[in-house]
């Protein structure tokens, strides 16, 4: 899996896991409702009713998490909550912020850059998971991988316009639930 940002959405791990929650709520579409939100062969539901299927299907979807065995899973299922200003109860805010400790990655990451960088948003993340109130849209930062190739071209690191550059992949961090 690749990695290009320390935000907690910044590999395809964390947008295999965004997707596999957003695959699990449209399971339980009917093919009328799919039918009238399909556009250009594409899914495109609405906030209130993903949020309404989180509600209904909440416990489903904790347990589908869990079985993920893996922290970045619970950090996701937090930023995804949020997104759609989905409920989240005080048990889930407690196994997403267990799951999000800096103690489990501040060894993995060597360059200090790295280190600082994974630590701010992770910081930034558990201090939105602790205050996050239900029925509240909340952005958590995210960079994508083209983000990051205008970042480095804004610093004179890539010097070329071409326009298929992939974002220079980063240390990846282990997410794995060690029982």
């Amino acid at each position: 899996m690749v990695t290009w940002s320390y935000t907690i959405m910044g590999s395809t791990e964390a947008t295999t896991y965004d997707f596999l929650f957003l695959k699990f709520i449209q399971s339980f579409l009917t093919e009328k409702t799919r039918k009238s939100y399909n556009f250009n062969r594409r899914i495109c539901i609405p906030n209130s009713i993903i949020k309404s299927f989180i509600q209904k299907k909440y416990d489903e979807l904790v347990t589908l998490v869990s079985e993920q065995k893996s922290r970045l899973a619970f950090q996701v299922f937090g930023v995804f909550l949020m997104r759609h200003g989905a409920k989240m109860t005080d048990n889930v805010k407690e196994l997403i912020l267990k799951h999000s400790h800096w103690e489990d990655e501040k060894e993995q990451l060597l360059e200090s850059k790295d280190r600082n960088e994974r630590m701010f948003y992770l910081s930034d993340f558990s201090g939105k998971i602790k205050n996050y109130f239900e029925g509240v849209k909340t952005t958590v930062p995210f960079e994508s991988p083209d983000d990051i190739v205008q970042k480095l071209r804004k610093q004179g690191v890539i010097k070329t316009n071409y326009p298929f550059i992939a974002a220079p992949e980063r240390a990846p961090i282990d997410y794995v639930i060690k029982e």
